[in-house]
């Protein structure tokens, strides 16, 4: 029999070891990276979509009996917020590192690039039982405003960019980056290596 915990909410928790000498297997995805905020400018363009996260499958890590481990599972990256009566659009955030113990990975880079008149897609993480948040549109009453794109697929994902405020003025609000999705942790091992409680 194999035995799977999983932490899908970003923040702190702690996982004390049965009589166990290694995991089967241990997942670690970071928090995915926030999109670009939109510029306001007679030329404006959409933010970029933000990065996805690292992401580490490891099979047969050695652990110690009893012990107790810490588990830190990273937030998505901020959006960055759109331009306004001329503005740039901010940069996304980066989002937060995962770790199990000592073993970590990366969190996702925010989008920094501009794109065409709507935003970039966010880049897509791990699985599918989530998504990147969707990048906000430019102010819909100026003319040439572009739309906000969607947020990656999976743990981890980068967030959608904004889109532009408008291509003939600059009084115009850009729309801004989607947030990043969160990190992801997964441990499994086997109740084979348990036999009346001795590590075999």
């Amino acid at each position: 029999m194999t035995y799977t915990y999983t932490w899908a909410t970003p923040g702190t928790y702690t996982w004390t070891a049965p009589n166990i000498s290694s995991l089967t297997q241990l997942i670690l995805v970071g928090g995915g990276g926030g999109g670009k905020g939109g510029r306001s400018t007679p030329d404006g363009n959409g933010g970029s979509g933000g990065n996805a996260a690292t992401q580490s499958i490891l099979n047969y890590l050695s652990i110690t009996p009893g012990s107790t481990y810490t588990i830190i599972v990273g937030s998505g990256g901020a959006g960055g917020s759109g331009g306004a009566w001329g503005g740039w659009g901010v940069d996304g955030s980066t989002g937060g590192s995962t770790s199990f113990g000592t073993t970590s990975v990366a969190g996702g880079t925010g989008g920094t690039t501009y794109t065409g008149q709507n935003g970039g897609t966010g880049a897509n993480g791990y699985g599918s039982a989530v998504s990147g948040g969707h990048g906000g549109s430019g102010d819909p009453t100026c003319g040439g405003h572009g739309t906000g794109a969607a947020g990656g697929t999976g743990y981890g994902a980068g967030g959608g960019g904004g889109g532009c405020g408008g291509h003939y003025t600059v009084n115009c609000q850009a729309g801004y980056g989607g947030t990043g999705a969160g990190g992801y942790v997964s441990i499994s091992y086997s109740a084979e290596y348990m036999i009346l409680g001795v590590v075999i």
